[in-house]
């Protein structure tokens, strides 16, 4: 028998676009994709007025991306050395920051094109600029255009903006070339009542005592103007003093207005919204003692909302922060999603955590009958607030369970972090809940009246304040903030340490709430005394112990069978080990690689050899072992994504008429270990074709074998055992085929679950 390496089959697909206002043919030679937001409803109606002045934010990219990564899952690891050793701003930037000379190159291009630069955040990643939008145009080779939708009128490119290939490699997101996309504030709300009536809403003290914040105040524990202990709120427009004063007196607060600092972003707006009176009152009024920073954007654009973010975080003057204003996740562009996911970056490793409202529809964030989720709560570095609805009998007990409206569900673009080990291959969302629900809600003091206001949007900024107090508890014995908490909340709802109270009833008419973590509530909502108890006090796991490890096996290169490398990757929450054993190595040093980084060195003396390397994650990425003194791969797979379920399949395979050939394929998948193997019997001698889902993956020749004729084709992912497979045979057509006529198949070969 002989087998040919496997052919892969790519299809490429093109798509064309006006590229007007280009100046030579070769001068944008890159594409600035993910830009464009969705136009599939929308109706074109003329171009944008040239004169019509726009306001672009050109946003670059990080330097050492793969570094980054790698230290950022290093500080939410327990068990690595750098856990929660976080960057100042100034170690940040050295490291990661765009070079000044490409800030400058692109600035420059932005005025060479007759744009006018009025803002460059302080690390250069976010570079603002105003002009006409003939210029604009100019700038990006591309026409702006007015489009009708839902009764709105905006503007949005027509094509991908398109730039210099020198100063388009530096650039990540080009934000403001639409006004399509808007951030929404997640609250809901009923009708007034009166403050002093005793009837619902909740009053801040109640709240306290529902989730034990009343025992952090007793203990001192009730914020401070420190860093660690600051909210910062991220908001579109303001709020009137007179009505947080209002409200702190109504409530017995002692504060006063001196501890609330405004920073007002892309220009100062004399409107105000309820949202951002209810996220001010009610961080205010559970961490009564910490200092609170309102960043207020002018307007509720992406662009305006990026450069809050990038304030914040650069300001650094808040370890919390707020944010309960979001967007359907499917309908902001892929390169605005990876915008905000650079500035999260930043704040995580500056040891910020970042709390977002999950969302007030449900499971339906992009409209009815679409299953989806909100931005910036799907992020994976931020912390999702869901939404229960908190209930109280006369005697002053309390329960919960999910609020209908609490958004939640699977990320559409992210995959499943380091420290979430749900079902699902993607970022799940909510990660934890605290009471949302408007009939079980919140006095609210905005425009001069009392409302009762409900919603997400006040689950994040309880939340927030909630971290803050955790913080100022952790500062007390010396340690730093919490970061990017979401890992070290994992670990306490694994463990069951009564810190998170778990959701078990409710649904959101898609998903249930139940035992454990759920898309509605995530692991839960707080006993606030608990949890910062056990921030403050608990060591953590000091490595992972999750009893079923992904593994794979590394294959040498054809037509070697040894090293023989088995792989087995190990997590739970922030924790992650991959365990390597060798076999049949020479003695020598290797270099591990996971894609395209170099995360270690394996040193041998004898024929074998074990290593763990700590704090990676190699789910989905090519795993490569590299001889050092050559750079030589020795051995290398794309490690699974997710654990192979295991089977036992069988099929027989039918010949054409008359034939009197036969064949059988068997399917196996154990312990992280899978094989194909195909075997045909009385096929004419000659060379045959083995396809599977349409794709040739192999070659063989059916050869006389005593009185009959037969050939076999075996596949394996072990080393040394069949030639190495990374197709998907389940639930596919397998085909024998002999100058492009079947001579055996199967349609389809079985699957684990079946096949629809």
């Amino acid at each position: 028998m002989r087998v040919s390496a496997p052919r892969v089959c790519t299809l490429l697909l093109c798509s064309l676009a006006a590229t007007p206002l280009r100046a030579s043919a070769d001068r944008y030679a890159w594409t600035a994709s993910g830009n464009r937001p969705p136009l599939l409803r929308s109706q074109a109606l003329r171009a944008l007025a040239e004169s019509e002045i726009v306001k672009v934010t050109v946003g670059l990219r990080w330097r050492n991306p793969a570094a980054l990564e790698q230290l950022l899952r290093e500080l939410s690891a327990p068990q690595s050395p750098r856990f929660q050793r976080y960057l100042d701003v100034a170690e940040f930037d050295a490291t990661f920051a765009p070079a000044p000379s490409d800030v400058a190159e692109v600035a420059e291009y932005l005025a060479r094109s007759g744009l006018t630069v009025t803002a460059i955040s302080p690390d250069g990643m976010l570079i603002t600029a105003v002009g006409t939008a003939a210029a604009v145009q100019r700038a990006f080779s591309t026409r702006l255009v007015l489009y009708r939708e839902d009764n709105r009128i905006f503007y949005a490119p027509e094509n991908e903006p398109e730039l210099p290939a020198e100063i388009g490699r530096q650039v990540l997101g080009v934000l403001g070339l639409e006004n399509k996309i808007l951030l929404h504030p997640h609250l809901a709300a009923l009708p007034a009542f009166n403050p002093r009536s005793g009837q619902a809403p909740y009053w801040p003290q109640d709240i306290a005592r529902a989730y034990n914040f009343d025992a952090l105040y007793t203990a001192g524990i009730r914020g401070d103007t420190t860093r660690a202990a600051t909210v910062a709120i991220i908001t579109a427009y303001g709020f009137d003093p007179a009505d947080v004063a209002a409200f702190w007196q109504t409530f017995g607060i002692e504060r006063t207005l001196e501890s609330v600092h405004v920073v007002p972003v892309g220009g100062r707006t004399p409107a105000t919204h309820d949202e951002t009176a209810l996220d001010v009152e009610w961080a205010s009024a559970l961490a009564p003692l910490s200092g609170v920073v309102v960043y207020e954007g002018a307007d509720a654009t992406f662009g305006t909302f990026m450069e809050l973010y990038s304030r914040a975080v650069n300001d650094n003057r808040a370890a919390v922060v707020s944010t309960s204003w979001g967007a359907c996740e499917e309908a902001v562009p892929q390169a605005y999603l990876q915008q905000a996911h650079a500035i999260f970056q930043k704040a995580a490793a500056l040891g910020i955590s970042i709390v977002a409202a999950s969302g007030d529809a449900g499971a339906y964030d992009c409209g009815p009958g679409v299953v989806s989720v909100d931005f910036p709560a799907s992020d994976p570095l931020v912390l999702a607030a869901g939404g229960t609805s908190l209930r109280a009998d006369l005697a002053g007990n309390f329960w919960e369970e999910a609020w209908p409206g609490s958004g939640g569900g699977q990320s559409a673009l992210w995959p499943q972090p380091l420290w979430q080990s749900t079902a699902a291959a993607r970022r799940g969302l909510a990660d934890v809940a605290f009471n949302a629900d408007p009939a079980t809600g919140y006095y609210v003091r905005a425009g001069g009246r009392w409302q009762q206001y409900g919603g997400t949007s006040a689950a994040a900024p309880c939340w927030a304040a909630l971290l803050a107090l955790a913080n100022q508890s952790r500062a007390r014995v010396g340690l730093p903030p919490v970061g990017p908490v979401a890992p070290l909340l994992c670990e306490l709802a694994a463990e069951e340490s009564g810190a998170l109270r778990d959701v078990v009833a409710g649904e959101n008419q898609v998903y249930r709430a139940g035992p454990g973590w759920d898309a509605l509530t995530g692991w839960g909502s707080p006993d606030a005394g608990q949890l910062v108890s056990a921030l403050t006090a608990h060591p953590f796991s000091p490595s992972p112990d999750d009893p079923k490890p992904l593994i794979a096996f590394l294959q040498p290169p054809p037509p070697h069978s040894a090293p023989l490398v088995r792989a087995a990757f190990s997590r739970r929450c922030g924790n992650s080990a991959l365990d390597l054993r060798l076999v049949k190595v020479d003695p020598g040093e290797y270099d591990l690689v996971i894609g395209n980084d170099l995360v270690g060195t394996i040193g041998t003396r004898g024929a074998s050899a074990t290593a763990r390397f700590l704090a990676v994650d190699p789910r989905g990425k090519l795993v490569m072992l590299r001889r050092r003194d050559q750079s030589e791969t020795v051995a290398s797979a794309t490690f699974p994504a997710r654990e192979l379920a295991p089977a036992r399949l069988r099929a027989r395979l039918l010949p054409a008429a008359g034939s009197t050939a036969f064949g059988i394929a068997n399917y196996q998948a154990h312990h992280g270990r899978a094989s194909f193997r195909v075997r045909a019997v009385e096929l004419p001698e000659g060379e045959y074709s083995l396809i599977v889902g349409g794709e040739v993956v192999a070659t063989f020749e059916s050869e006389h074998a005593g009185h009959h004729t037969a050939g076999t084709v075996r596949f394996d992912t072990r080393a040394g055992a069949g030639t190495p497979f990374e197709f998907d045979p389940l639930c596919k057509r397998v085909e024998i085929n002999r100058n492009g006529i079947p001579c055996l198949w199967v349609d389809p070969f079985p699957g684990i679950d079946g096949c629809p």
